[in-house]
């Protein structure tokens, strides 16, 4: 049975017309083999009349269990500056919510 928990995390208000917004999708996804993978999206830009994108990265991570797959894609995270921080805090909370639902859900 193949499983796909998808949630996100970012900047309150950042979808409001003249704010920036910056947020973290957490795709957790269930492999036929029985493995774990966590990807994790980020996309940030302005928010004008429309969202304009103005970056997006993609880290990705694979284990036996979802709490080792969402750990290997955040281990692969930049730390570097307070966006990446913000990033990886985003992360944090989404693979939360994920893994949170990945328990509830598990059969």
């Amino acid at each position: 049975m193949t499983t796909t928990i998808e949630t996100t995390a970012g900047r309150a208000y950042g979808h409001v017309p003249g704010h920036a917004y910056h947020d973290v999708r957490c795709t957790l996804r269930r492999l036929p083999g029985g493995d774990w993978r966590c990807t994790l999206t980020e996309v940030y830009g302005s928010a004008q009349e429309r969202d304009e994108e103005h970056g997006r990265h993609v880290w990705t991570g694979r284990g036996a269990d979802p709490d080792a797959a969402c750990g290997a894609a955040i281990d692969r995270m930049p730390d570097d500056d307070a966006d990446d921080a913000d990033a990886r805090r985003y992360a944090c909370t989404a693979t939360a919510e994920a893994l949170a639902e990945a328990e509830g859900g598990a059969s």
